[in-house]
């Protein structure tokens, strides 16, 4: 694995964020952007101590945001 490759472990966690955000977006708990906001939060928080855990919330942040916009651009 290269360093541009995403661990495995954190595009499958992330994966699984994706399709519980949808979920709550379908079930009307909230959206995929709030669900992706309310994170990115958290991995700013979490940043301030923890870099590492940070960054890899970002991602999520950032899958989560690009989910949203694509979901959006369908609709």
């Amino acid at each position: 694995m290269t360093s541009a490759e995403p661990d495995p472990l954190v595009a499958a966690i992330g994966g699984a964020l994706d399709i519980i955000a949808a979920l709550m977006e379908r079930a009307q708990v909230a959206s995929v952007e709030e669900f992706a906001s309310a994170l990115g939060v958290y991995g700013k928080v979490t940043g301030e101590t923890n870099p590492e855990a940070g960054a890899i919330i970002a991602q999520w942040t950032s899958t989560l945001h690009q989910l949203a916009a694509s979901r959006h651009e369908k609709n």
